[in-house]
């Protein structure tokens, strides 16, 4: 058997630990942003306490952080098509520490809102610079392994958003990790800073007289392309309902509805949290290897998203009153290793658009994630604070409600995958051209 050596990820092997490296360093920052993502969760009681907030309030500072994140999209990949990830993440990196500091000092309900937009406006083009990065530097026959690998990384940050925050809340109060994290993703930038390139044709890009400079598909022509193709209108279905849901629940509501109608306390809710997170991070892992290693990506799909509407499933079982702790954990595990087949649309949508406009591809199914986020936090709490509800069915509590919401998500997002058709595997499928016939940024930085 050939021995794998890592330099073979890349098209430029002579530089191929170094590009390891600095995809590393984009991962750690998407750490940091997976961590803004879920922390909220921990400190909702808090929050709720210190502020005075309702629950429809705190699930509106929970979206704060998707505002710009869902705005930014198509924007952001925009930006990252016309100057590459190097500049973009490490505006994001500075962005993301002064939201954090921002949310750190506030005294008021409008610091928190205001620090968490800020994140989130650092935070919306996180993942897409990575996604970037690897496109330009890395064989496309590992793209959805290295997503999903990405995206491993990515939920370290959710985990120890979890019960290891939940720890240092007892010990300091909820104000001092969000400072450390403020200083952690100041180093980012400056490692971002020293280890991020683009390929030498990339800084010419503008050139049309360049005929080294990476082909460019015009803004018009990307979205012209992108908003016709009724796949990536699914893929955009499918993370709404997905995604939105896992962070109502691990982001959100989650260690809240273990405390109020498990009477678990505080850190023992975070390890269930945490339990949902690493789910989700092992799946991310395990779902890009098995798509590549297939061949496919509809049928490892359908897998998981029939395994999410299980776990919802269950969830939803378990706010019935069925708490022993078997089903709070494995209910928990499998909603969020499921919920990682999110990761295989990234890859998808790479396969379907051309090089040009790779980009505002990403971007365009990764707005799907964040409306999800921005509307199904709030519509949870709206559940919960609507107390008409319980005289419908005696004996059902609003988590039930809410969880039953989550579920139709779930469906809707099944049923979205049943609509696209199987496409080749990385290494099944031909070089990538934009319409015209131009080489792709794989075939011009070989």
């Amino acid at each position: 058997m050939k021995q794998f050596r890592l330099n073979q990820l890349t098209i430029h092997p002579q530089s191929g630990i170094i590009m390891i490296l600095a995809w590393f360093t984009l991962c750690l920052l998407h750490v940091i942003s997976y961590y803004h993502r879920i922390s909220l969760n921990v400190v909702a009681d808090t929050l709720m306490a210190e502020f005075n907030l309702s629950a429809l309030a705190l699930g509106n500072v929970a979206a704060a952080y998707s505002y710009l994140f869902f705005a930014m999209q198509i924007p952001g990949g925009m930006l990252l098509d016309r100057f590459g990830p190097r500049r973009v993440a490490m505006a994001a990196a500075l962005l993301m520490g002064t939201g954090s500091l921002i949310f750190a000092a506030s005294g008021a309900v409008w610091g928190i809102w205001s620090g968490r937009i800020i994140i989130g406006l650092g935070a919306s083009v996180v993942l897409l610079s990575i996604f970037k990065f690897q496109g330009l530097w890395f064989k496309k026959e590992y793209f959805s392994t290295l997503a999903g690998t990405a995206l491993f990384i990515g939920h370290l940050g959710g985990i120890l958003a979890s019960w290891p925050l939940a720890r240092a809340v007892t010990l300091w109060g909820w104000r001092i990790p969000f400072v450390g994290v403020a200083l952690f993703s100041l180093f980012i930038f400056l490692m971002i800073a020293r280890l991020v390139k683009e390929p030498s044709g990339w800084a010419r890009r503008a050139d049309k007289k360049d005929p080294e400079a990476a082909p460019e598909v015009s803004l018009q022509e990307g979205l012209k392309i992108i908003l016709k193709d009724k796949r990536i209108w699914f893929l955009f279905i499918l993370n709404l309902g997905v995604y939105g849901s896992f962070i109502a629940f691990t982001g959100t509501f989650g260690a809240s509805f273990f405390q109020e109608v498990h009477g678990l306390p505080r850190e023992e809710a975070g390890v269930l949290g945490m339990i949902a997170i690493a789910g989700m991070t092992i799946g991310s892992a395990v779902v890009g290897v098995l798509s590549d290693r297939l061949g496919k990506i509809r049928l490892p799909l359908l897998i998981f998203l029939s395994g999410n509407c299980l776990g919802w499933i269950l969830i939803t079982v378990s706010a019935m009153g069925f708490d022993f702790p078997l089903l709070l954990a494995g209910s928990s595990f499998l909603v969020g290793f499921a919920g990682s087949v999110i990761a295989l649309n990234f890859s998808y949508a790479q396969k379907i658009c051309p090089a040009g406009c790779s980009g505002l591809a990403t971007a365009m199914v990764n707005k799907g994630n964040f409306l999800g986020v921005v509307l199904v936090p709030p519509l949870f709490g709206g559940i919960l604070d609507w107390q008409a509800l319980e005289a419908y069915m005696p004996g059902m509590n609003l988590y039930a409600y809410a969880f039953l919401g989550c579920l139709l998500l779930a469906l809707v997002a099944l049923i979205s995958a049943y609509m696209v058709e199987e496409i080749p595997s990385s290494k099944n499928i031909p070089e990538r051209s934009d319409e015209s016939g131009s080489p792709s940024v794989y075939q011009q930085s070989s």
